[in-house]
């Protein structure tokens, strides 16, 4: 056995193309083993067998660093060829794990990767554990860990944004910014230790106001890095959008529209749609999750008052409510009721829908004159009206007209952006263990800052070593050997 291991870096399914990633000390040995060099003559099968094609008298070992070879691929036991094949060379420390690498690249059927990828193991290789390359790269110093996560983060992107905001972690913007935090706290606790350590050098006298507004910068730093989590939430996991109203209020045709599917069942029976129904859709560039739920009414149907419940539960989880009402649908009063308890805490967008009916404008003007009056909605609910400047009274659309739910789609658009962190970086994070690891050094940093004149230096200096230490498991300068193990247990085989 080699010291080297191996993947199929691709995803899964047919394609052009599939890449067979060898990485370790012995990565070009193994590449000797499995690769020819030249091409593979057409003769019959014994010739083949037996090794009387003509190739190139060259070794992996020979090539430089970045060049690649043209050849074939063969079963390093019997050399059976396997398929054509280009190998491309890395040479430490200039490769993605800082290892000696061979990326081979095959036609992508199934067939043919798999038993390219056994003739490495066959040849004395190991298969790879999820996520060691990657996870390499960072015990290499390629990567830190922040960049590291980044990896899976761009390879798990769906939407424009998200892959966007991976990249830009994959680039340093967020080491960056903990490291600018770092770099100041490090500099206060150095001029700490000296007075502590030589209180009688004449420069060990500390200068308390600077200090003081170099605490106060970086807990303001840190601050508009943890007011970036909610976007970065929602670019993970989607914008929970819940579509609530009463029955036959238009709530499956407008999720049917929003997505251009017909994926919610519509019909003018009141009551159709018993449970919800959840579908993920892109506004530019955001992930956003549209929940179709039952219809809130009264009712003495068991099924239809399970899926009320369930209604109920979803407002709970979501990140934006989007009330609707419609002409014929329920009274006023009725109305009333369950928009007075929608949550006082969450976005609400209220929606009159059936713009296109005859009886609408009778409708409008009646909600307008026994309704509006007597509603109060919270600054959090109005959020969305606010953002945009528009007012009262509801967004009029019909999903009959596609173009009537631009202003919509603006609204959700404008509310993720409205969540968005005022760092001039632009970084946004994505990860819960970074957001625990920036609430944690915070409300750290707000303790020392609280009572920064009565701390002895002792306790002033172990609190700021404790904050560091924090914001250092982001980027990973000190970080057990669980955490690396748990931050690389989601990645693939392969990266």
């Amino acid at each position: 056995m080699f010291d080297a291991y191996a993947a199929i870096s691709t995803p899964p399914g047919q394609s052009g193309l599939a890449v067979i990633r060898v990485a370790g000390p012995d990565a070009h040995t193994i590449g000797d083993r499995v690769f020819r060099f030249g091409t593979m003559n057409i003769g019959n099968v014994n010739e083949i067998n037996s090794g009387t094609v003509d190739r190139a008298i060259r070794s992996v070992q020979n090539l430089a660093g970045y060049q690649a070879a043209f050849g074939y691929v063969v079963d390093p036991d019997t050399e059976e060829p396997i398929d054509e094949a280009v190998l491309l060379c890395f040479r430490a420390p200039h490769s993605f794990t800082g290892e000696d690498t061979v990326e081979i690249s095959v036609h992508g059927g199934g067939q043919v990767r798999r038993r390219t990828l056994a003739a490495c193991l066959q040849a004395g290789a190991r298969s790879a554990e999820p996520g060691e390359f990657t996870k390499n790269a960072f015990l290499n110093g390629k990567l830190d860990l922040a960049q590291a996560e980044a990896v899976m983060e761009l390879i798990e992107a769906d939407t424009s944004r998200s892959a966007a905001v991976a990249l830009h972690q994959l680039q340093g913007g967020l080491s960056k910014a903990v490291r600018s935090i770092l770099d100041v706290l490090y500099s206060i606790m150095s001029e700490l230790e000296l007075t502590i350590e030589y209180p009688e050098y004449e420069d060990s006298e500390l200068d308390f106001p600077s200090i003081k507004r170099r605490v106060d910068q970086a807990k303001s730093e840190l601050e508009i890095l943890r007011s970036g989590y909610r976007q970065g939430r929602i670019l993970r996991h989607g914008m929970t959008v819940a579509l609530v109203g009463p029955p036959n209020a238009g709530k499956s045709s407008l999720l049917n529209r929003l997505s251009g599917e017909e994926r919610s069942i519509v019909t003018d029976v009141p009551g159709t749609t018993r449970d919800t129904i959840e579908l993920d859709i892109e506004l530019d560039g955001i992930p956003v999750r549209l929940i179709d739920t039952a219809g809130l009414r009264e009712s003495m149907d068991p099924i239809e008052r399970l899926g009320v419940k369930r209604t109920k539960d979803t407002i709970k989880q979501a990140d934006l409510i989007v009330g609707m009402v419609a002409p014929e649908t329920e009274t006023i009063d009725d109305t009333r009721l369950w928009l007075e308890a929608l949550p006082q805490d969450k976005p609400f967008i209220w929606v009159a829908n059936k713009s296109d009916r005859k009886e609408f404008a009778d409708y409008f003007q009646q909600l307008k004159a026994d309704l509006l009056p007597h509603l109060h909605f919270s600054d959090a609910q109005m959020i969305c009206h606010d953002i945009l400047g528009e007012t009262y009274p509801p967004l009029v659309i019909s999903t009959r007209k596609a173009g009537s739910l631009n202003l919509l789609k603006k609204y959700i658009v404008a509310l993720y952006d409205a969540w968005g962190s005022p760092s001039e970086e632009g970084v946004i994070l994505t990860s819960e263990r970074h957001y625990d690891a920036l609430v944690k050094a915070s409300n750290q940093l707000e303790f020392i800052a609280e009572d920064i004149d009565g701390l002895p230096l002792d306790i002033f200096a172990q609190s700021l070593k404790s904050v560091a230490e924090q914001l250092a498991l982001i980027i990973g300068d000190k970080v057990t050997d669980a955490v690396i193990d748990e931050v690389f247990s989601r990645f693939c085989v392969g990266k």
